[in-house]
């Protein structure tokens, strides 16, 4: 009887241990995944503020192309 229990009790630790070894691989994916997504995040964090920077450049440079038109147009209407 002594026997049997023991053989059960093996069975069941080594059930367990599979079941951990199948949730510790798992989250071990889970991690990678999550610090890859954040990578992703940080990557397309640094473009927006990239493209936000191009953006006020090319703004500004429109103001002063705009500023230089109007300055033309005037000095036309002046003569």
């Amino acid at each position: 009887l002594m026997v049997k229990e023991n053989r059960k009790n093996n069975e069941e630790y080594s059930e367990l241990g599979d079941q951990l070894k199948h949730a510790l691989a798992e989250l071990n994916r889970v991690v990678e995944a999550k610090e890859e997504i954040e990578n992703r995040c940080r990557e397309l964090d640094l473009q927006i503020s990239t493209l936000q920077d191009e953006k006020l450049s090319l703004i500004q440079e429109t103001t002063q192309l705009n500023e230089r038109i109007q300055q033309i147009e005037n000095s036309e209407d002046s003569e």
